[in-house]
């Protein structure tokens, strides 16, 4: 499998084959069927998103796409991006928050992230309820505290234990996939629960370099 969109075209395809239901971070724990979770983070650029969602979309599938505030390479406040983040709503996906952590001192971490919220649900259609740590391995976050993330409109979170637990999480990080391509979980190993972490800057039409 290759970093194509058509490869994951193709993975999403046999799933809705096998009858896989598609998740979020709302309801991925109270399945009890063949499961797929997908996130997509946005790390470089909201025009790479838009791709992947146009694929989803037309296969009647769900994904929540994390956005970063603080990101060097796009602005998400601009006009564009607000267009951009409508768009993906538009197409029936979930716009999440991508936290910079290191942006802020760490004594106002769920201050910080009300306060992005409230930017974000400024312009969003839905309240935005879903967060994800940015580049956690570094800042050795991967979870934040469910209580405190309730009292600033955070319900759910996506590295949550139990969902780690029941899920086998699979990410293309660094442009690799570690444990296996999607390919080989969804279609050989035939996964009953997936997550799936992709980063659409690694992905492309017909050559890496279409994207930097």
């Amino acid at each position: 499998m290759e970093f194509k969109f058509s490869s994951y075209e193709n993975c999403l395809n046999f799933a809705v084959e096998e009858n896989y239901k598609f998740v979020n971070l709302s309801n991925a724990l109270e399945s009890n069927e063949k499961s797929i979770l997908l996130r997509h983070d946005i790390d470089f650029s909201l025009d790479h998103a838009i791709k992947f969602a146009e694929i989803e979309k037309s296969l009647d599938v769900q994904a929540t796409y994390f956005v970063r505030t603080h990101c060097k390479y796009y602005n998400a406040l601009s006009y564009s991006s607000k267009e951009i983040l409508n768009k993906l709503e538009s197409l029936g996906h979930i716009v999440g928050l991508h936290f910079e952590e290191d942006y802020y001192p760490e004594e106002n971490l769920y201050e910080s992230i009300h306060l992005e919220k409230q930017i974000l649900d400024s312009f969003l259609q839905t309240p935005l309820q879903h967060i994800a740590p940015h580049e956690p391995t570094r800042t050795n976050r991967l979870e934040y505290d469910d209580n405190r993330l309730k009292e600033v409109g955070i319900k759910f979170q996506a590295y949550d234990k139990d969902l780690l637990e029941k899920y086998k999480y699979i990410s293309d990080s660094s442009g690799k996939f570690k444990d296996g391509f999607l390919e080989e979980h969804l279609v050989k190993n035939k996964e009953t629960y997936l997550y799936v972490l992709t980063h659409p800057v690694w992905w492309f039409e017909n050559s890496p370099v279409e994207r930097y």
